[in-house]
């Protein structure tokens, strides 16, 4: 009789260990991923200057951002550049590097460039406060008694500085 309470033990402790085993192995992990901070404004030439700040259709240039993962991911930036077109995704750059992209427009008009993020899992990122940048078709002619600016030369004109001088 005794043999048999220790027999009814023995396989009670086996199956609480087997369960006891089970529960332990589980490895229950909730893991959830942020999405990058928004990204900086785009900063880069705006246009709408007469002879400096001038942003010309068919010329590149060049605009900034920058933006931090809580995580530390990996993060790639895309690009939109208010005419319909938009960049493909541009990285892996590291968490709080700064970043930048070159574009040219086709035609001229006011643009608004944003930028998004997304980290190397997979988290998006609300879109940038927009930067507006005024583009032109050529460099308007601006002239004053002393110089004539027209398509981006300076023109002196000397009989009128030499007048003004003496």
């Amino acid at each position: 009789m005794k043999t048999n309470k220790v027999k009814k033990a023995a396989v009670f402790i086996m199956i609480l260990g087997f369960f006891a085993t089970t529960i332990v192995s589980v490895d229950a992990r909730i893991y959830s991923n942020m999405p990058p901070n928004m990204p900086q404004k785009p900063d880069g030439p705006t246009g709408g200057g007469i002879i400096f700040n001038r942003v010309v259709v068919g010329n590149s240039y060049t605009y900034t951002t920058v933006t931090t993962d809580l995580e530390d991911d990996d993060i790639y930036y895309k690009w939109d550049w208010g005419d319909g077109n938009q960049s493909d995704w541009d990285g892996p750059w590291a968490s709080g590097v700064g970043v930048a992209k070159s574009y040219s427009w086709a035609g001229s008009g006011v643009y608004q460039i944003t930028v998004i993020a997304k980290d190397s899992n997979g988290a998006v990122s609300g879109w940038s406060q927009p930067l507006n940048v005024t583009v032109s078709n050529k460099l308007s002619s601006v002239s004053n008694e002393f110089m004539a600016i027209e398509t981006g030369e300076m023109h002196v004109n000397l009989v009128l500085l030499k007048k003004a001088l003496i």
